[in-house]
């Protein structure tokens, strides 16, 4: 798959996703602490989310709920997509990081509860994600780290069929 395609693939997954609504950014476990998510407060929609927010606001992550997190993580991936040969900024290790359900060896309830959100299509183009990083791994990817998180999670969302038959007949149903 072609990094393109992997854009493509991931803005057809998440095309129909709605802003949630500023009372649902933050995850009910982040302590009522909405710092780090503050510049993403009426973001009405991820595909105009400027570069600059989304490198500065690698740390919104941790915070989203789940409606938030599936409505903001494809404007992260693409920004990674774009820029991991060139950057070093942490919002690549941050991307990643996010999408892997274990920390200290333990499944972690907190990062697989902003999973819920997401459907069968959108859990396979992050899928797809990791798997174009992990066999493009440049200097600034956490080749470790993606290949946790799919081993940990979402390799079971990799389609046998591939990604171009996902791309031809658009998302399964959820």
């Amino acid at each position: 798959m072609t990094k393109e395609n992997c854009i493509k693939l991931i803005e057809k997954a998440f095309k129909e996703v709605r802003f949630p609504g500023n009372r649902k950014l933050l995850h009910p476990d982040s302590c009522n602490d909405d710092s780090d998510i503050l510049p993403f407060y009426s973001q009405a929609k991820w595909k105009n989310i400027p570069d600059n927010l989304l490198e500065k606001g690698y740390a919104s992550l941790s915070f989203f709920g789940a409606e938030a997190y599936q409505f903001f993580l494809p404007a992260f991936m693409i920004w990674v997509l774009k820029n991991y040969e060139k950057s070093d900024s942490f919002t690549i290790n941050s991307v990643i990081n996010s999408l892997n359900p274990i920390v200290r060896n333990k499944l972690d309830a907190f990062r697989i509860s902003k999973f819920a959100a997401l459907n069968l299509g959108q859990k396979q183009s992050i899928a797809e994600f990791l798997a174009f990083l992990e066999k493009d791994i440049r200097g600034s990817v956490d080749g470790t780290g993606v290949n946790q998180a799919l081993l940990n999670h979402w390799k079971q969302y990799l389609d046998c069929s591939g990604p171009s038959d996902f791309l031809r007949l658009g998302p399964p149903f959820q």
